[in-house]
């Protein structure tokens, strides 16, 4: 990830790694790369398991790391519209010269569209939805 203070408001792609319900969860963004992040997360934490999928945003603290706005867990099928729709971004020129990369730069054009095509799966950060 980014070094402390400097993580984007963008939508991120994120693994799950380890998780504390209720308390914690360890992410590792595949579209920025780095290493893992411990996030507070009183509520997606319940519901998340190692090497789930999920659409959100990782900000920084204080105190720690948390996920911010709605995150969105991926089924087989929302993953494969996902990709499709980033294909499709990184077609674009220059997109994969931007700051950050092809992928980080796909997900921060298609933002919007993410949010619409995601739209019944994501939820509040406190949220427990998985994507239908």
């Amino acid at each position: 990830m980014s070094p402390a203070g400097s993580r984007q408001h963008s939508f991120g792609l994120l693994r799950v790694v380890r998780v504390m319900p209720g308390r914690w969860i360890e992410l590792h963004d595949l579209a920025v790369g780095g290493g893992v992040v411990r996030a507070i997360s009183h509520h997606v934490s319940r519901s998340a398991r190692p090497h789930d999928l999920m659409v959100g945003r990782l900000m920084d603290g204080p105190p720690a790391p948390a996920l911010w706005g709605p995150v969105g867990f991926l089924t087989r099928q929302s993953g494969r519209e996902l990709r499709e729709l980033l294909d499709t971004h990184m077609e674009v020129p220059g997109l994969g010269d931007a700051a950050g990369g092809g992928l980080a730069a796909a997900m921060t054009a298609a933002s919007r569209e993410i949010t619409v095509m995601l739209a019944r799966a994501l939820g509040p950060a406190n949220a427990s939805l998985k994507a239908a």
